[in-house]
Protein backbone atom coordinates (compact mmCIF):
# COMPACT_ATOMS: atom_id res chain seq x y z
CA UNK A 1 0.00 0.00 0.00
CA UNK A 2 1.51 3.64 -0.89
CA UNK A 3 2.13 6.14 1.70
CA UNK A 4 0.41 9.47 1.94
CA UNK A 5 3.22 10.93 0.52
CA UNK A 6 3.62 8.50 -2.60
CA UNK A 7 -0.43 8.44 -2.90
CA UNK A 8 0.19 12.86 -2.77
CA UNK A 9 2.86 12.71 -5.66
CA UNK A 10 0.86 10.64 -7.73
CA UNK A 11 -1.75 12.54 -7.26
CA UNK A 12 -0.57 16.07 -8.21
CA UNK A 13 1.47 14.26 -10.88
CA UNK A 14 -1.81 13.17 -12.85
CA UNK A 15 -2.93 16.48 -13.03
CA UNK A 16 -2.81 18.13 -16.25
CA UNK A 17 -2.07 21.65 -13.73
CA UNK A 18 1.36 23.00 -13.38
CA UNK A 19 1.75 22.99 -9.01
CA UNK A 20 4.39 24.28 -7.15
CA UNK A 21 4.32 24.03 -3.13
CA UNK A 22 6.19 26.91 -1.41
CA UNK A 23 7.12 26.87 1.95
CA UNK A 24 6.21 30.23 3.80
CA UNK A 25 9.40 31.88 2.67
CA UNK A 26 9.06 31.57 -1.22
CA UNK A 27 11.22 28.46 -1.47
CA UNK A 28 9.87 25.79 -3.93
CA UNK A 29 9.73 22.29 -1.89
CA UNK A 30 7.85 20.58 -4.64
CA UNK A 31 6.69 20.73 -8.26
CA UNK A 32 4.59 18.48 -10.42
CA UNK A 33 5.47 16.37 -13.43
CA UNK A 34 3.23 19.09 -15.47
CA UNK A 35 5.32 21.90 -13.78
CA UNK A 36 8.51 20.30 -14.71
CA UNK A 37 7.12 19.21 -18.30
CA UNK A 38 6.11 23.15 -19.06
CA UNK A 39 9.84 24.48 -17.85
CA UNK A 40 11.37 21.52 -20.42
CA UNK A 41 8.80 22.24 -23.44
CA UNK A 42 9.07 26.35 -22.64
CA UNK A 43 13.52 26.27 -23.17
CA UNK A 44 14.17 26.81 -18.85
CA UNK A 45 17.13 25.30 -18.13
CA UNK A 46 16.81 21.63 -16.64
CA UNK A 47 15.16 21.83 -13.01
CA UNK A 48 14.57 25.74 -12.65
CA UNK A 49 12.60 26.93 -11.20
CA UNK A 50 12.58 23.85 -8.98
CA UNK A 51 12.89 22.71 -5.73
CA UNK A 52 14.57 25.25 -3.69
CA UNK A 53 13.95 28.20 -5.43
CA UNK A 54 12.89 30.89 -4.28
CA UNK A 55 9.49 31.77 -6.17
CA UNK A 56 8.63 34.57 -4.58
CA UNK A 57 12.10 36.19 -5.63
CA UNK A 58 11.37 35.01 -9.13
CA UNK A 59 7.93 36.59 -9.29
CA UNK A 60 9.47 39.51 -8.09
CA UNK A 61 12.01 39.87 -11.16
CA UNK A 62 9.12 38.77 -13.74
CA UNK A 63 7.30 41.68 -12.46
CA UNK A 64 9.71 44.34 -12.62
CA UNK A 65 10.69 43.17 -16.10
CA UNK A 66 7.00 44.29 -16.92
CA UNK A 67 5.20 40.67 -16.70
CA UNK A 68 1.18 41.86 -15.24
CA UNK A 69 0.36 37.94 -14.02
CA UNK A 70 3.73 37.92 -11.92
CA UNK A 71 2.59 41.59 -10.57
CA UNK A 72 -1.03 39.97 -9.92
CA UNK A 73 0.30 36.90 -8.02
CA UNK A 74 3.16 38.81 -5.88
CA UNK A 75 0.29 40.35 -4.07
CA UNK A 76 -1.00 36.91 -3.74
Amino acid sequence: MPSCKDLEARVLNSLAEQIAVIDNQGKIVYTNTSWADFGRNNGLPEGGPGPETNYLHVLRQSAGSGDHLAAVAIQG
